[in-house]
């Protein structure tokens, strides 16, 4: 297949977008969610006011599809949102790339927002607390060290495999992440390989995704092919529970769905019956799949201590005896003026006959 040239007669007006948000972040984002992030950096780079209202007209969405838009990039470090209020007040552009083209974000790159919507601060914001190994920065690799590696007989597999299961030549991000695979978390060959083959198995060739895979399989301690098969079954036998229980099929699911799940197994730590019976409640309730609103009433669950699903019955017995004391007593309030009075008897034919008599 022949290659492509681009080529572009006028840059000016034009709006800059990273490198590292094209190739790392765009591929797994909701295309609205891409249009919101976009459209702020066209914004922020004319120094336009705006408001969440005006980017809800813009793409005739509601206020809330534009909040979780937002939402969605907070998640993935990209947007720092500034609450006043607990009212959305300002958005931040955060700069997380290690190459040379991509320059830390200034001052100058923020945007206030006003007339936002008014969310709670606790229902917006995602917990700040990361682990150690996630917080820390992927290594920018000098050319003569990617050299040393890629000595390695190992180094060379590893590169290999992976531009065959991407299909594409790899860029420095790409190969400075897989030397930290190695040479950071210690990850094996043939763990880095399974690695590979899960995320592109999953429908994602994002670097991105993969790394985000690895951090987590780091925090779990795992260190052979053995141990990340067994915490991805178990993974994939949580999802297939909480999307049936949702009536969802054949989807794959997207970060902030795997987030919530994450949180609701792994900090919570709830069994699959408790989860599923939120799911239950949700679809009741909201008449749709929901993960926010399942969030909300797992969260609440979780602050009221609840370990095992007889806890949640109790719960529900609670709530009933609060909601009969709660319930106003009926009056009696006795005769109306309708019908306080006595009600009369009448001789139909004797007033029939008195009728005809009358001349």
């Amino acid at each position: 297949m022949n290659s492509l040239t681009l080529r572009i007669r006028n840059k000016s007006g034009a709006t800059m977008v990273s490198n590292a948000f094209i190739d790392e972040y765009m591929s797994d984002a909701n295309g609205e969610f891409v249009k919101v992030y976009l459209y702020l950096l066209r914004c922020v780079s004319h120094n336009k006011q705006l408001s969440i209202s005006v980017i809800a007209d813009k793409f005739n969405h509601t206020e809330t599809d534009v909040i979780r838009a937002l939402k969605y990039w907070e998640k993935m470090k990209l947007l720092k949102l500034t609450y006043t209020n607990d009212i959305l007040t300002e958005i931040t552009f955060v700069d997380h790339s290690n190459t040379e083209e991509s320059k830390p974000v200034n001052e100058e790159h923020e945007v206030n927002v006003v007339q936002a919507s008014v969310f709670a601060a606790a229902e917006i914001s995602a917990s700040n607390t990361q682990p150690e190994k996630e917080r820390k920065q992927i290594p920018a690799y000098s050319a003569d060290q990617i050299k040393q590696f890629q000595e390695n007989s190992d180094i060379k597999q590893i590169l290999f495999v992976t531009e065959a299961y991407l299909g594409k030549t790899l860029s420095v991000t790409d190969i400075n992440t897989l030397l930290f695979f190695y040479d950071e978390l210690h990850f094996s060959l043939d763990l880095i390989e399974y690695l590979i083959e899960y995320c592109v198995s999953k429908g994602s060739k994002s670097m991105h995704y993969i790394k985000k895979t690895a951090l987590a399989w780091a925090e779990e301690e795992i260190t052979t092919v053995s141990q990340a098969k067994a915490s991805t079954n178990l993974y994939n036998k949580n999802c297939n529970t909480i999307f049936n229980a949702f009536g969802i099929k054949n989807h794959r699911p997207v970060e902030f769905e795997v987030n919530y799940i994450n949180k609701w197994t792994n900090e919570y730590a709830f069994t699959l019956d408790i989860i599923h019976s939120a799911c239950t409640r949700t679809l009741k309730q909201a008449h749709q799949p929901s993960f926010e609103y399942a969030d909300k009433i797992l969260t609440e669950w979780h602050n009221k201590g609840v370990k095992h699903i007889n806890d949640i019955t109790l719960l529900d017995q609670e709530h009933k005896k609060v909601k009969a004391c709660d319930k106003p007593k009926e009056v009696n309030i006795g005769k109306n003026k309708f019908n306080n009075f006595n009600q009369r008897s009448y001789d139909y034919q004797q007033l029939e006959k008195e009728l005809l008599n009358i001349k």
